[in-house]
């Protein structure tokens, strides 16, 4: 009987090249969910001042983006509507994702729901939220008796 010698580190290194290279080759738009092709990409970033998420919504009317604020989350979702394709034309590539989409986004801190601008400009709809101020702790001596 032939003796086999495998090494772990190797084994584990190779594997771990291959999921990237898979990794790597899916296209952007893929997602895991079937019959959800389309699903924005989302930045959030925040100042002492505000929380700002700003969201890729390329081709989409403001008129059919709806926002919500619930619990420190904002929920952002809409459709991507999808071009009539001329009758003369043969579509050989499409990469582009169309659909109704929605995401929930954690916010990092606590925000005042009152106080929430949204634009839509260029593709890209911002939205700022201010933050609520801070709570300021104090130390409570306590008495032992």
């Amino acid at each position: 009987m032939p003796h086999l010698k495998i090494d772990p580190v190797k084994e584990l290194e190779y594997l771990s090249n291959r999921m990237k290279k898979f990794i790597n080759e899916i296209p952007e738009t893929f997602s895991v969910e079937f019959g959800r092709g389309f699903e924005p990409k989302v930045d959030v970033s925040h100042t002492d001042q505000a929380v700002i998420v700003a969201v890729e919504l390329p081709g989409v009317a403001k008129e059919q983006v709806k926002l919500a604020l619930k619990d420190d989350v904002l929920s952002v979702s809409g459709v991507k509507p999808e071009k009539e394709a001329e009758a003369t034309r043969v579509q050989t590539r499409q990469e582009r994702a169309f659909g109704e989409f929605k995401r929930s986004i954690p916010l990092p801190c606590e925000v005042v729901a009152g106080s929430i601008n949204a634009t839509l400009a260029d593709g890209v709809l911002t939205v700022t939220l201010e933050r609520k101020p801070a709570r300021e702790e104090q130390e409570i001596p306590i008495n032992i008796q």
